[in-house]
This record gives C-alpha cells, structure tokens and sequence, in this order.
C-alpha cells in the first residue's frame, strides 16, 4: 500500500507540475536529520525535494531579486527511515511526510541571505515493522496516516540568479513529533 500511495502521489505532482506552463518558481533538493519520533529510536538521515511559487506580494520592493517581496505557496515531500535494535528487537520506521503550506521572507538585512518561516498542514505515510530475533525472525507490521501541522524557520542564500542554498529547521506536530535541520540548494524553473 505504501509503496502504491508514494508512487501515486510522486506521479500527481510531477504531472501537475509539468502541465503548468506558466510556473515560475523554484524547485529544491535537501538533505538533513530527523529526530527521533519515538523513543530510543535516534536521529536519521532523510531527504527532501519541494517547490515554491510567489502567491502574494506582501513588501514594496525595487526588485524582483529580493526575497522579501512576496509570501511564497510551498510544497515538499520527505523522506526518512529509523532502523534500530533493541534488545534482539529490530525496529524499522519509515515516515512520508507532505507538506502544504506558505513561506514568508522576512525583511531583515542579514547582509544578502534572506531569513524566512513557513508553516503549514503536513500530511505524514508512516509503516513501521518489528522483527523479534531468536529462532528466525517472526515480524509485525503496520501502516498509518497522520495529519498534523508543521512550522519552521530557515535562511537562504543567493549565489546567482540561477542558484540558491540554505537550510532551515523545522517542528512537525504530527502523531510523534520530530524536528528536522535540512539544508538545501534551490534553482528557478519556468518564466
């Protein structure tokens, strides 16, 4: 199932994103840590790739460059996976989380990096599977879906027009809270 719901879901943004010949955005890949959602499971290692778009002029500005001149509509997809072993118990916890929400840059002089908050509802595909060791390995499994919201606060960095890189942090209040620390590099696509 949760392979069925990733590719789907993959599939629908990808689509949406190419029959929209007026975008004008930015699209960004990131790599970062992901606290643990439960107990003794530690931090990981995950992925994320996302897009944002202007959607509405909040600040005057005298060019287009400048960051603070919009609120930005953002969407991005994650990824991230606990394995752990405890106690002849292996753990395995895979969390999906996507989000929808806004990206405000605030207007502070922070000497040519943007600061910014976002904030928005995530939606999070999460499976987990123990596997009790001895004599073989007798498994468990389940999958779910959680909503929730998310919020987090970052800074970007232009290097060119074609270029961007940044990181941010981010609180995901969904059935097992975690934070994330992503960075990222970010490169306009469209008009």
């Amino acid at each position: 199932k949760m392979k069925k719901a990733i590719i789907t879901l993959l599939l629908v943004l990808s689509l949406g994103l190419c029959a929209t010949p007026a975008l004008a955005g930015k699209i960004d890949a990131a790599i970062g840590i992901g606290t643990e959602p439960a107990a003794r499971l530690g931090s990981t290692f995950g992925f994320r790739v996302g897009f944002q778009d202007e959607f509405l002029k909040i600040f005057s500005s005298a060019s287009k460059n400048e960051f603070t001149q919009a609120l930005q509509f953002r969407a991005d997809i994650s990824y991230f996976s606990w394995d752990k072993d405890i106690s002849g118990v292996n753990l395995k916890y895979r969390r999906l989380p996507v989000f929808i929400g806004g990206r405000c840059f605030i207007p502070v002089d922070l000497g040519g990096a943007a600061l910014f908050a976002d904030g928005g509802v995530e939606v999070s595909f999460d499976s987990a599977e123990v596997c009790v060791g001895g004599l073989g390995c007798t498994s468990s499994s389940a999958s779910e879906v959680n909503a929730g919201i998310a919020a987090g606060i970052g800074v970007e960095v232009p290097f060119d027009e074609r270029l961007t890189l940044g990181a941010d942090l981010r609180w995901h209040l969904v059935s097992n809270n975690y934070f994330t620390i992503m960075g990222f590099v970010g490169i306009p696509i469209g008009n």
